[in-house]
This record gives structure tokens, C-alpha cells and sequence, in this order.
């Protein structure tokens, strides 16, 4: 499963066992309980999604932003996006609102019977890229051209809300996919590992920002 934050609480989202993969159950630290809250969607699109484990998030403006299909999450502007991943990685995110994501549901039974508070954004332009928010955009770093991680590529990508579409803006130093994106607290990204060109793992760290946003 993947744990997202937020304030005093945590959500624990996805992961492997049958109908188990959608659940969302979240931990206030506060009154030291479990509760479950809106379950995460069943994605169409047109890449393959596979399933919830290994996701990874991000958030921007309280907006969280998962990477699903085995791969992570990330959160932007009040909502999540859930992208793909690892294990048969797709293409597809999905975001929520954390207010909205954290609410608890009046009973339990409700929880699986709300209205959904996630949806679907447009699919990323590469498989495996690397979800981050800098400067209060959406970037898919990195990625690759086919399913099975074939063809690093070094493309940044930011997603536009207005447009509901993914822009190639800039070039990474070098090309990548499966890497692990972290924003700083000094604004800039840090961008970790993943498979270089060679089909090898890397052990490559950058770190830096894009004065376009």
C-alpha cells in the first residue's frame, strides 16, 4: 500500500488482496482510530492499469496526485494523482482533494456508497515517469516509451488542469525512467535513481529547478 499524509492523520491506499486493493483506510493520530473513507476508482483508460501496489504520491495545493498500476502518488492544489508503476506499469493518474480524501463518512457502510472523490486525470505521456510538484505544477519526469521500461527517455512533462492535457516543457540531464522524484524544502527536486538508457539501475542523484514555471 501507499501512505499519504496529512496533517495529524495518514491514509493508507491500495495494495494486493482481491477487493482489499481499493481500500483507503485512514489513522487519525488524534483519537487513535481506524475509519475507512472513498475507495479508490476503477481506472479505464487506455493504457493497462495493474492494480494498486507500489503507488507513490505528491501533493500540490492540498490536491493529492497518485501514480497507480505498481508504480506511486503524488499531490497537487487540494487533489491526489496516481500514476503507474513497476509491475505491468500503466500510464494513468488519478487525483483527490485531501480535505475531501480525509473526511470521515457519517458510517461506515457509507464509506464504500459516497460519491467518489477521485478522479481521473488524461494518461502521462511515458510509462514509469517520475510525479513531483514544483512551483505548483504537475511533472511527470522521465519515463519510458514502452511497457516493459524499454527506451528511457529524458522528457519533463507538466500536466495543465485548464487544458486537462501533458506539455513537454524541458529535458532532464540524462534519461531515465522508474526514478524517485522529491520535492525540498528549498523549492528545488531531487531527482534519484531509476534505469538509465543501458537497461541498468542507477545510482544517479540531481537535484535542481525550472525557472519556466
Amino acid at each position: 500500500p501507499t501512505v499519504v499524509k496529512y496533517k495529524s492523520s495518514i491514509a493508507v491506499c491500495g495494495g494486493i488482496g482481491g477487493a482489499g486493493d481499493r481500500l483507503v483506510e485512514v489513522f487519525d493520530s488524534e483519537t487513535a482510530q481506524w475509519y475507512i473513507v472513498s475507495p479508490l476508482p476503477l481506472v479505464k483508460t487506455k493504457s493497462p492499469f495493474a492494480g494498486y501496489m507500489y503507488m507513490k504520491y505528491t501533493v500540490v495545493h492540498d490536491t493529492c496526485y497518485l501514480r497507480g498500476g505498481g508504480g506511486g502518488a503524488v499531490a497537487m492544489a487540494g487533489k491526489t494523482f496516481v500514476g503507474g508503476g513497476p509491475i505491468v506499469p500503466s500510464r494513468s493518474v488519478l487525483c483527490a482533494p485531501l480535505p475531501s480524501l480525509f473526511k470521515p463518512p457519517p458510517n461506515a457502510r457509507s464509506a464504500q456508497q459516497q460519491h467518489s472523490v477521485w478522479t481521473v486525470l488524461p494518461d502521462m505521456p511515458l510509462y514509469m515517469s517520475a510525479l513531483s510538484n514544483m512551483g505548483g505544477a504537475l511533472l511527470a519526469l522521465g519515463g519510458g516509451l514502452g511497457n516493459i521500461m524499454l527506451s528511457p527517455s529524458d522528457a519533463i512533462h507538466a500536466y495543465s488542469p485548464s487544458a486537462k492535457a501533458w506539455q513537454k516543457i524541458a529535458s532532464l540531464p540524462q534519461a531515465c525512467c522508474a526514478a524517485t522524484a522529491e520535492l525540498l524544502e528549498c523549492g528545488e527536486v531531487m531527482l534519484i535513481g531509476g534505469k538509465d538508457i543501458k537497461g541498468k539501475w542507477s545510482n544517479a542523484a540531481y537535484i535542481g529547478t525550472l525557472d519556466i514555471l
